[in-house]
């Protein structure tokens, strides 16, 4: 997932190149320090594929990251004034939404602090930096982008995510979803896999991320583990909810859901119902008092 012409220009930088090796908390130490502090040396736009806006961002010490926005653009000043939700009147609650699809650094860095407060360690490092309207579209020629750079400086909110190498797609297969809906016998030997599959069900559920139901959103790092990858679309329905909206997320995959011979109740498809033990540990030592 680095980017060719990056690579291919390597030696137009002092410093070599380095991306993500793994995710750990000496990792994120070192990646989060760079991307909220380092110095940057050069920053283009690439779109690979999705809806999001993104941004290659390289660092005087050769570290690269992916960049979104995290707010629309405005002439004018923006107020998000703090609300509480527990005053918020119904229709409030329910009107109440994220940003659209292109502004998705929002999402991306409440969705790192969730994984991280799960001690799952599954989102590679990820920030929030104010970076100049002349520095972000300093090599960005579209007529929207050239506007903008010339304006009076002004500073965009940007997510800045560690560019992770080596990762790949790789949907669960139907066997994995017919033992997780324990239609079949349970093959101990890929136990952990399916403890994988369920934490990203579990992690998409508490994010309220719908997007996994495309297939090419499974991945995986080199290691072969599942990775809690790309998370710019959480928060659908905002801080309400749509409870068997949301509890459809462990019907997996379209084509897994599409497939589904049974019908969990108030659902179109049949959910897995296999979970990892520690997770829901976890689950209840982050609940209210007297969680069970």
């Amino acid at each position: 997932f680095v980017d060719v012409d990056v690579r291919q220009n390597a030696e137009a930088f002092a410093t070599p190149l380095k991306t993500l090796d793994h995710i750990s908390e000496s990792s994120d130490r070192a990646w989060i320090e760079t991307m909220r502090n380092g110095k940057i040396i050069h920053i283009k736009p690439f779109n690979p594929y999705g809806l999001s806006e993104k941004f290659q961002v390289v660092f005087e010490n050769g570290f690269v990251a992916s960049g979104k926005l995290m707010e629309p653009f405005s002439l004018w000043q923006k107020d998000f004034a703090p609300t509480n939700y527990s005053l918020s009147t119904s229709m409030q609650k329910k009107l109440v939404r994220r940003t659209w699809a292109v502004e998705q650094g929002w999402n991306e860095l409440a969705a790192f602090y969730i994984d991280r407060a799960m001690k799952w360690f599954k989102k590679p490092p990820t920030t929030g930096r104010f970076i100049t309207n002349k520095e972000l579209y300093a090599n960005d020629n579209r007529l929207y982008s050239t506007l903008k750079r010339w304006l009076p400086t002004y500073q965009i909110p940007v997510c800045l995510i560690s560019w992770y190498e080596g990762i790949r797609v790789k949907p669960p297969g139907f066997e994995l979803r017919d033992m997780m809906t324990h239609s079949v016998k349970l093959d101990l030997k890929r136990v952990e896999e399916i403890a994988q599959i369920s934490d990203v069900m579990v992690f998409d559920f508490l994010v309220d991320d719908h997007d996994r139901i495309e297939a090419h959103n499974w991945v995986k790092d080199k290691s072969g583990s599942y990775i809690f990858w790309d998370s710019g679309l959480s928060f659908r329905h905002g801080p309400h909810g749509r409870l068997e909206k949301d509890l459809d997320i462990f019907c997996g995959r379209r084509e897994w859901a599409e497939g589904s011979k049974l019908k969990s109740p108030n659902s179109t498809c049949e959910r897995t119902c296999m979970f990892r033990n520690s997770t829901i540990e976890m689950l209840k030592t982050l609940g209210h008092k007297g969680f069970h």
